[in-house]
This record gives structure tokens, C-alpha cells and sequence, in this order.
């Protein structure tokens, strides 16, 4: 006789509720039909905008008991990347170090708004923090953009026309529009 085997643990460390059919995560119930926990998150807004959501990017944020309100140790995709993307931008920021520069974007990825944006026909996610203003008194940005596995692939400053178009299409569409992540 081969029975079927049964674990109940399930994804981030989630341990199967049988009864309610719920996965419990210490400090709330994650309802894997909606997606979203049954109730908000202890830590309120400072996990994101929306409190009962999971985390922003189950791939690279991991956060199984729901009370880290940053992205964790997200990483670019590869080690060439870091370097071209630092020697080419690291300047913008005053980055002495390949190590810094991750770490700023790191930084703007944990404080910034999360935005969608298209980049080569594919939606992506990006973040975006305000730095103050240009030469020109136009708002300057600190972008960090993402692909679909959530690995940073860029860090630099935008600014002016270049900044809109890249959000929104449209160099004289000029809202924000934060991801409802």
C-alpha cells in the first residue's frame, strides 16, 4: 500500500492549516486563494500599502512571521552587472564602493515607492525616491529598477522628461503612481 504523503508546510514557512485550509504564519492567516492575509499587518503601513497583501516580491522578500517592512538583501543579478551599473552610475550617489552602491540601492528599494514601469515590452518594478532637485530646479529621482525575478538591475539618478517617459510612457505624464504591490 502507498499512501499519499502529506506535509503541511508550505511556502515561506508556512504551516498548513487542515481544518480551516489557511496557512498560518505565526502572526496571522494567509489565505492562498485570495492572496492576502485575513487580517492586517501587525506591523500597520510600515510593511507596505497594503496591510493585509503578501510581501511585494515573494521571490526576493522573504518575510514569513509579517513584521519586516523592508525588501531584505536584494541583489543584482549578477556580479558583472553590479560592476558595469556602479562604475557607470556609482558617481551619481558618491558610491566609493561596489558594496555602497548596493547598499544604496538596497536603501531606496526599503525606502522608496514602489512603481510599475515598461521597459522592452515587459512590466516591470521599480523604485523611486526623491533626492531634491537638478541644475534646472526639475525634481531628481534615485531609480532602481528590477526584473521579473525581483534582482536589481539598475541604480541612477533621472530627472526631468527622461524620468516621466520612463514611468509613464509620456515625458508630459508626470504623476507617481505607486504599485499596489
Amino acid at each position: 500500500m502507498n499512501d499519499a504523503v502529506h506535509c503541511d508546510l508550505r511556502y515561506q514557512g508556512q504551516l498548513e492549516d487542515t481544518e480551516s485550509g489557511l496557512y498560518y504564519n505565526l502572526n496571522r492567516y494567509f489565505d492562498s486563494d485570495s492572496g492576502q492575509y485575513l487580517s492586517p499587518d501587525p506591523i500597520g503601513f510600515a510593511g507596505g500599502l497594503r496591510p493585509q497583501g503578501y510581501v511585494h516580491n515573494p521571490v526576493a522578500w522573504v518575510d514569513p512571521l509579517g513584521l519586516s517592512p523592508d525588501c531584505g538583501d536584494a541583489n543584482f543579478a549578477d556580479e558583472s552587472k553590479l560592476t558595469n551599473h556602479y562604475e557607470k552610475h556609482g558617481a551619481e550617489f558618491g558610491a566609493e564602493s561596489e558594496d555602497e552602491y548596493l547598499s544604496m540601492a538596497r536603501q531606496v528599494m526599503n525606502e522608496g515607492t514602489p512603481v510599475q514601469y515598461e521597459y522592452k515590452g515587459e512590466l516591470r518594478t521599480g523604485f523611486v525616491q526623491l533626492m531634491g532637485n537638478n541644475r534646472k530646479g526639475q525634481a531628481k529621482f534615485a531609480f532602481v529598477g528590477t526584473n521579473s525575478q525581483g534582482q536589481i538591475t539598475t541604480l541612477h539618478t533621472k530627472s526631468g522628461k527622461d524620468f516621466w517617459k520612463t514611468l509613464n510612457g509620456s515625458a508630459s505624464d508626470k504623476p507617481i503612481r505607486p504599485a499596489n504591490l
